[in-house]
């Protein structure tokens, strides 16, 4: 419980951050791009480390080897008017779900909320964002 509540503060946190970015001319569309790569770079670095964004390790395959080597590539993170989107393709997606025959191997954030660490790297370029437009950079 106190997980969800963590990454429930995580959303609550990026929420006012983008609410204050979008107060200054252009911050949010200057921003947006950056915190796009900072969430595709957690992405691809909890692919590597055979976990999910929200840090739950991935079941081993079958034969002990490491599971979706390459779902890094079905990823895509990009900036779509004032929203980033998070976007997971291919046989990937029946991964990150699970079916009858292939088990939940979750890759990108659960419904329980932002995860803190994906959190922390979008405060860190909304931040720098932020004071580069306040002129305190």
């Amino acid at each position: 419980m106190a997980n969800n509540a963590t990454n429930a503060a995580g959303f609550a946190a990026i929420d006012d951050m983008v609410r204050r970015l979008r107060g200054l001319p252009g911050a949010f569309q200057k921003a947006a791009p950056e915190l796009a790569k900072a969430i595709k770079r957690e992405a691809d670095q909890a692919v590597a480390q055979g976990r999910s964004i929200d840090g739950k390790p991935w079941v081993a395959k079958k034969d002990g080897g490491k599971p979706l080597e390459h779902a890094a590539d079905a990823i895509r993170v990009y900036v779509s008017g004032s929203f980033i989107i998070i976007e997971l393709s291919g046989v990937e997606v029946f991964h990150h779900f699970g079916t009858g025959k292939v088990p939940q191997r979750p890759i990108l954030p659960t419904q329980d909320g932002m995860p803190p660490r994906l959190g922390k790297a979008s405060v860190a370029w909304s931040v720098k964002v932020f004071n580069d437009q306040v002129g305190h950079g």
